[in-house]
Parts: C-alpha cells; sequence; structure tokens
C-alpha cells in the first residue's frame, strides 16, 4: 500500500508521524531499525532511524533517511498531530503531546493493513506453510516424559532454520498448565492423561502466522468430549462467518454455542495477523469491527477447564466471498 492512502486523514491531521510496523508496511523499513515517518500531505515524506544504514538498505522507496536525533527539532509543533497510539513508546507519546495535539489515527492505519496483498498473503502462507511443519516435529516428539521446555526448544530452532524465526515465543502447556490463557514453557514433563496446547507461529518476511494445536496423550473421555465440544464451536464459526458480518455478532454466536462451557472461554475469538500478531480486527464482545473480503484474521475458540485440562484450537485465514479460508491447511 501507498502512503498516499492515508490522505484522507489530512481532514483530521496537519501531518503523520508512523513507527513500527506501520512504516515497514508502507516503506519497507525494518521495524528494527528504529524508524520514525513524518509526513505533512503535501512534501515529500521523511524518515528518521535509530539505524540509518538499515533503514536506507531495507526501504523500498527513496525517502531520504535522516538520524533519528533530527527528529525532534525537525518535527512541527502546535499542529495536529497522527499517530498511532498503540506503536509509541510511553516516553515517545508524553513528548509529542507537550506541544502538539495527538490524533489517534491506529484504526484507520490498522483498517488498511487488515485487507492483505496478493504479495502479503504469498508470504503469510509461506510462514503458515512452516507451521504447520513445526506442528509435525511436535507429533513426532511428543511422547510421555518429554517437558514443555524441550518441545519449545525443538520449536524455536526450527523456526530459525526454516523462516525468519518465531513470531513470538511460543505457547507449550500440559495437564495443569494448560488450563492457563498464557504460560511460558516449563520443566513440567509431558503425562498420559493430559492435554497439551501448543500455540506458535513462524515469522516470514516480517510477516506472522499464528496457529494452535490441541494434543491428547492417552485422554480421558472427558477430554475427548471437550475436544469434540471445542471443534464444533470451531466448524460453525468458520461455516457462519461472511463479508460484512460485524466481529462481535460472530463471536456472541460461539459464545451461545459454548453454553453453560462459556465461562471456561474467558478471551475473544480472533485478531487480526500481519506484520504484527496482533492487528486489526479484534473479533471480541467489545469490537465494532465489520469483517470484510480480503482481512487476513484468527479464529480460536477454546475451553480451559480446572481438573481436566485446557483445549483450543486456532487457524489464521482470510475472509473471501464463500467464507473463511485458512491460509494453511493439512496439519
Amino acid at each position: 500500500m501507498e502512503l498516499k492512502g492515508l490522505k484522507y486523514l489530512s481532514e483530521k491531521c496537519d501531518g503523520l508521524l508512523l513507527h513500527g510496523a506501520n512504516v515497514e508496511y508502507f516503506t519497507g523499513v525494518a521495524r528494527e531499525s528504529g524508524a520514525y515517518l513524518y509526513w505533512d500531505f503535501s512534501s515529500r515524506p521523511r524518515l528518521y532511524a535509530w539505524d540509518v544504514a538499515q533503514a536506507e538498505d531495507t526501504r523500498r522507496t527513496k525517502i531520504k533517511v535522516h538520524p533519528l536525533e533530527e527528529l525532534d527539532r525537525e518535527l512541527p509543533e502546535k499542529i495536529r498531530l497522527g499517530v498511532d497510539e498503540n506503536s509509541l513508546s510511553t516516553t515517545m507519546y508524553k513528548q509529542l503531546r507537550k506541544s502538539r495535539k495527538l490524533v489517534d489515527i491506529s484504526r484507520d492505519v490498522g483498517k488498511i493493513r487488515a485487507v492483505k496483498s496478493k504479495e502479503e498473503l504469498k508470504i503469510m502462507k509461506k510462514a503458515a506453510e512452516i507451521t504447520g511443519r513445526a506442528f509435525e516435529l511436535v507429533a513426532e516428539i511428543l511422547e510421555p516424559g518429554i517437558s514443555e521446555k524441550e518441545i519449545a526448544a525443538n520449536i524455536t530452532s526450527f523456526f530459525l532454520l526454516e523462516g525468519d524465526g518465531q513470531a513470538f515465543e511460543p505457547i507449550v502447556a500440559s495437564g495443569r498448565n494448560s488450563i492457563y490463557i498464557h504460560v511460558n514453557p516449563t520443566n513440567k514433563k509431558i503425562r498420559k492423561g493430559e492435554t497439551l496446547i501448543v500455540d506458535i507461529g513462524a515469522r516470514v518476511k516480517g510477516y506472522a502466522s499464528d496457529f494452535t494445536r490441541t494434543f491428547l496423550v492417552d485422554p480421558t473421555r472427558r477430554q475427548l468430549e471437550l475436544v469434540e465440544k471445542v471443534l464444533e464451536v470451531w466448524d460453525l464459526v468458520k461455516e457462519e462467518v461472511y463479508p460484512g458480518m460485524e466481529a462481535k455478532e460472530l463471536y456472541s454466536l460461539a459464545k451461545e454455542a459454548f453454553g453453560s462451557l462459556a465461562k471456561y472461554w474467558p478471551y475473544g475469538l480472533g485478531h487480526g495477523v500481519g506484520l504484527e500478531v496482533h492487528e486489526f480486527p479484534g473479533i471480541n464482545q467489545k469490537s465494532d469491527a465489520v469483517l470484510k473480503e480480503g482481512m487476513v484474521f484468527t479464529l480460536e475458540p477454546g475451553i480451559h477447564l480446572p481438573r481436566v485440562g485446557g483445549v483450543r484450537f486456532e487457524d489464521t485465514g482470510i475472509l473471501t466471498k464463500r467464507g473463511f479460508v485458512p491460509i494453511a491447511t493439512g496439519f
């Protein structure tokens, strides 16, 4: 997407200051360069980077790169400055608002980034394919006695060798640990009669994937019933979602389908994925987003039941005219 796609924001801002993944999205500049992009809608955009050499080497355009220390003295004061509040550090946010009126444009940028181009999808499908092979690796090494940390270490190494590393720290949670929503891998060893949640994602050329699978080791009848219920809800939302549907409506559909078990599902149904693991749209009870064709997001219902275990399944997929289509299959 070209930066000019944001020119309509000139109605409520005098200029834009983008950072992080937003700069990478519009210019190609690696976020690791610590770059900021300023544009006043009329003159040429300007880049200010902590690592000038990296910014110049990774940019897709010929936008001139300046040292980051020049930003403070060159950025106009007493203007309406559009910023993505989610991407700014607290320190930078406080500094900017001292002499400027800050206008949050996170939703505007998020809507643009939510609909993926063919090139973005190609990259994301590669990240998803690598993630699928990582799940196959887990299935190969999974046996009673292996620890959560051992599994996580194998995944991390695999992502580094096959892609550009991991999109986020892997969640590998078994038994009692699987009833928690987010937990770091521990030295706990996998035992028979436990569920094992593996929530992972590879990164390729800056783009992330996000998938979750639940593995069973000599499961109990109650665990099998739980898996069956979560898969039933998962299939339901994938079948019912359509372009133009409100995100909160889809969430409510899943909540209702879970019935009395819904209280053990304390998180949202999904979220956008792209250069960041969590992007627009959020699919939860508070969301006012409308799901559109071309958006890439996750669907991840789950139940975390004390004394039984946790079960969660998640796919990253694209919303098409015919519905939700996972960007990778076969695992």
